[in-house]
Order: C-alpha cells, then structure tokens, then sequence
C-alpha cells in the first residue's frame, strides 16, 4: 500500500497560518513532518508546538531545515544554504549551530533524524557534514516529471550528487555517495506563496508521483495559508486523499525505521542462508 507523507516547511514563528495549518492535520489525524529553521524559531512558537506535541506526540514531527535558510553568493541573496562552493568545515560548523540551537530549544522533542536543506540544495560536503553529525535521512525533493527522472536516472548511473547544486534524488533508498537514506517529497502543494492549482490538479500532481514511487512525499509552507481560499484547496486536497482507501498515512521517520527493520531482518536471513 502506497504510503503518504506531508512536510511542513520553514517553521519558526507562531502565528494563524500555523495555528490553522497544524490544527487541520490533527483534526484529520495526519502525521506531519515539520522542518524548522532553527534562527527562525521564537520562544512563542517553542512554547505552542511543544505544548501541541505534548498532546499528539505522533502527530507532530519536529526536523532541522538548514540554520538560516539564505546565503550571499558574490553579493546576490538566494534563499538556499549548502551551494555555492561552500567548504565542508564551514557547512559542518553551520549545521552543528542549527541543530545545537535546536537540541536547546526543543530538548527531546527534536527529532535529529531528519535534515532537509534549504531550496533542496546541497552537494557532497552537505552530506559529508550531516552524516558526521548523526542525521540519517535526508529530505529534499523527488519530482515526477520524465525529464526530471531522466536527469536523476543519469546522475545515480553516474555517482553523482548534484548537477548544478541541484540534487540527484535516491528517493526511498541509501544514497551511494553516502550512510543517508534518502526520504524526499515529490508533490508541492505551494512554492511558499500562494497555493499551485485546484484540488483537481494537486490530485492530478498526487497520481503522476505514483507512478514513480509508493513513498510519496507532499510539501507545503504553511505561511503560504493566508487567504480562505488557499486553505479551502489545502483542505479539499487532503480530504480527497483520505477518501482514498489505498494509501496510508505516516511520517517519515516511522518509514525509516521499518525499513532499517526490514533490511536488518533480511541480512540476517541472508546470512543463515549462506551457513546453511
């Protein structure tokens, strides 16, 4: 059976459309994977969201994503973090900062499993540096349109990690060029601005990610939350999938544990097979 899960991207502030966005997942009992930024998160926020987990503590997920979400490359802004020829002493130092900051401020509601970079940008030093300091999944995306497959059939063929500081997806296996399984989103529900589409093109999106893989990953900003309309589709589209009777709902930490699980269980088999 296909399993589904949702990221929430760039949590920091407390505010309505958090409030509203994390309400509706409770309410229809859907896991969430949050990604925190850890320089964005205020004292509020720690406060409602821990106090939130408390009460659903397998609903509420929370995850590093990145340390300040933006980096100056040759003066110019981008909202990415991990390209741009940065050294791995100088990724390792940035994202050891975040997850410091973030062990302090959630203690053990921190789920250090997870990292997902900003802008889905990254190359080999990211993952040299993630693996270091513990994490073992990394989230980013998985899109499925045929180009795009091509490009990462062609990259993983070819070991490697990025073309252009865009990944080269393992989505739902380990990374060759690396100890971290990779558990990316092939659906974006916004851009972080205003919500893609109907609920009839999301689902159109949704059934396109199928044909690539049973894991499928659904991203979403809940600032992007703003206008009734906006929730109206979000909350149309997640109904949609929970008429489905063939998908489950889960996070991704629960899926990486079955399957380290799983692949334990088969290399003990294995080896009693081979001593016969």
């Amino acid at each position: 059976m296909p399993e589904v899960f949702f990221r929430d991207d760039d949590l920091g502030d407390w505010n309505e459309a958090l409030q509203k966005v994390a309400s509706l997942f409770l309410e229809r009992h859907i896991p969430v994977n949050y990604q925190v930024v850890p320089t964005f998160l205020t004292n509020e926020c720690v406060g409602h969201i821990r106090n939130l987990r408390a009460r659903h503590p397998n609903m509420i997920h929370l995850n590093q994503h990145g340390y300040r979400h933006e980096q100056f490359i040759h003066g110019k802004h981008h909202w990415s973090e991990f390209v741009g020829g940065r050294s791995f002493d100088d990724q390792l130092e940035t994202i050891r900062l975040g997850r410091e900051l973030l062990a302090n401020f959630l203690q053990e509601d921190f789920d250090p499993l997870v990292f997902t970079p900003p802008q889905h940008s990254y190359d080999r030093n990211t993952l040299r540096a993630l693996e270091q300091l513990g994490f073992e999944i990394l989230s980013a995306s998985f899109y499925p349109r045929r180009l795009t497959q091509l490009i990462y059939h062609a990259g993983r063929k070819l070991h490697l990690t990025a073309v252009r500081g865009r990944g080269i997806s393992y989505h739902g296996n380990w990374r060759s060029d690396s100890g971290l399984f990779e558990l990316s989103i092939s659906v974006a529900l916004d851009d972080a601005g205003p919500v893609r589409g109907s609920v009839d093109q999301l689902l159109e999106e949704f059934s396109a990610a199928r044909m690539y893989t049973n894991r499928i990953g659904i991203m979403l900003h809940h600032n992007a939350y703003k206008t009734q309309r906006d929730f109206e589709v979000l909350t149309g589209f997640i109904d949609a999938l929970i008429r489905m009777s063939d998908i489950e709902f889960t996070d991704m930490g629960t899926i990486f544990r079955q399957i380290k699980t799983q692949t334990a269980s088969a290399a003990r088999h294995g080896e009693q097979g081979e001593g016969g």
